[in-house]
């Protein structure tokens, strides 16, 4: 018995529809962790021996990054006041999703600004109720990491040295809250 071509021509469209379809609307898997450059930069800044014990100002006064630090750890989130604003928002959102875990005396926000009314001026647009210093960008640190020029989050005490350092992507939401519940269950802050 003989297949007429017309039915085989029939099964090769019905077969290609099938895996076009598949392969289009398959649920794919979402990348949830990926070594990136981000990775790399925070890894190598964290080789350095320890940050600059720098001169800060703000809302709060004037003192140095070092009088910040207790015996136990904190949150430092690092950002360029002037560089990717979302991903500043983004990291602010985060940080007040995850503040009452942590505990805001524990997190210390870190920025690049030229004077005391910057400082002021981004403490009232973000309404953020945590410490917040300004340091002058030509007396700041330089880690690799700032290269990237999104803000990062870094885990130091009183010896400031960097112990932990990692950049939350809005890309990739997942990676943060993971990197966040990790902070709460191993750093005791």
């Amino acid at each position: 018995m003989r297949i007429k071509p017309k039915y085989i021509v029939f099964g090769i469209v019905i077969i290609t529809i099938f895996v076009f379809l598949t392969n289009r609307y398959a649920p794919k898997p979402r990348k949830f962790y990926m070594s990136t450059i981000q990775d790399e930069l925070a890894q190598s800044s964290m080789k350095i021996d320890t940050l600059n014990n720098l001169k800060l100002f703000g809302e709060l006064g004037r003192s140095f990054l070092k009088d910040q630090f207790g015996e136990k750890s904190k949150m430092v989130i690092v950002f360029q006041n002037f560089k990717c604003s979302d991903c500043i928002k983004y990291v602010i959102d985060v940080i007040n999703n995850y503040k009452n875990k942590i505990g805001s005396e524990n997190i210390l926000l870190l920025g690049k600004f030229k004077n005391d009314f910057d400082v002021t001026k981004f403490v009232k647009k973000h309404k953020i109720d945590m410490p917040l210093f300004g340091y002058s960008p030509l007396k700041g640190f330089e880690l690799p990491v700032d290269k990237l020029n999104r803000p990062y989050v870094m885990i130091t005490d009183n010896t400031l040295k960097p112990r932990f350092i990692f950049v939350p992507l809005e890309e990739m939401p997942e990676r943060t809250e993971l990197f966040f519940n990790f902070l709460i269950k191993n750093f005791s802050f």
